[in-house]
Formats: C-alpha cells, structure tokens, sequence
C-alpha cells in the first residue's frame, strides 16, 4: 500500500495513532 494512498483514506489517523503507539 502506499501511503500516499493511505493519507486520502479516514483511517491515516488511526493508522498513525497504532504506528506511534508501536514506535513507543
């Protein structure tokens, strides 16, 4: 997937929220 592609879909948020909670 690209994220481009991601950032125009409403998850981006949520994806984003998970990756910073993994980064942590």
């Amino acid at each position: 997937m690209v994220k481009e592609n991601i950032e125009d879909l409403p998850t981006t948020k949520f994806s984003k929220r998970v990756h910073e909670l993994v980064d942590q």
